[in-house]
């Protein structure tokens, strides 16, 4: 691994990761620990505040994300299960991440426009409302992109981007960031991999030591 970059983990609550050895975490060299908060408005981590309270006594760097998703009139949900999250945990936007992924699935015959400005419209409430003015992550895929009309309308390149793409010969990245000449900060190089201490897999990232966090 570069030099540039911290190792990190994403641990999720569907990778049935009760049990965890953050001492055997610490000795495969990983720094930065990534939870799932939740997807949607249904879907929510019964062990988050559990995994985080025990990752920071264990003396990880720690982040999270929520998955977002797409129905029209639930994005108030959506903020509110994240601020609930981020207050049971005693987040601090100064030294913690959060980030929202941008999941499509299920979009098919909607507007791109309408799920853009759902999108941004979270990203903006949980910027103001949960992390202080400080931007939140977009967790993202280049692929996610290919087909979303009227991205241009929108600020996501000054977003910090944590990038999906697991090609370690040709990086791509999602084009609102590659047309304002803007990189990754984290980026999710392996999607499964088995490490000590966590019975099951986990993703494994790289985190930029020196890239702004915005």
């Amino acid at each position: 691994m570069n030099t540039c970059y911290d190792k990190g983990i994403e641990i999720s609550y569907c990778d049935g990761n009760e049990d965890i050895s953050w001492q055997s975490i610490r000795d495969a060299c990983v720094n930065h620990v990534f939870f799932k908060i939740s997807e949607g408005v249904k879907s929510q981590d019964s062990l988050f505040v559990k995994h985080w309270a025990d990752a920071r006594n264990a003396g990880f760097e720690l982040g999270a994300w929520h998955d977002f998703t797409f129905s029209a009139g639930d994005i108030r949900t959506q903020l509110r299960n994240i601020i609930a999250a981020l207050k049971a945990t005693k987040f601090n936007p100064g030294l913690d991440k959060l980030a929202l992924r941008l999941n499509i699935t299920g979009t098919e015959g909607i507007r791109s426009s309408d799920v853009l400005e759902a999108f941004h419209t979270l990203l903006e409430w949980v910027c103001l409302n949960g992390l202080h003015g400080k931007k939140p992550y977009i967790c993202c895929s280049t692929d996610v992109w290919e087909g979303l009309r009227g991205w241009q309308d929108y600020d996501f390149h000054d977003f910090p981007l944590w990038l999906i793409d697991q090609n370690e010969t040709r990086l791509t990245l999602p084009i609102p960031w590659k047309v304002n000449n803007k990189m990754w900060t984290i980026r999710q190089y392996r999607q499964t991999c088995q490490i000590a201490g966590i019975e099951a897999p986990v993703a494994l990232n790289y985190v930029y030591r020196d890239r702004p966090s915005y």
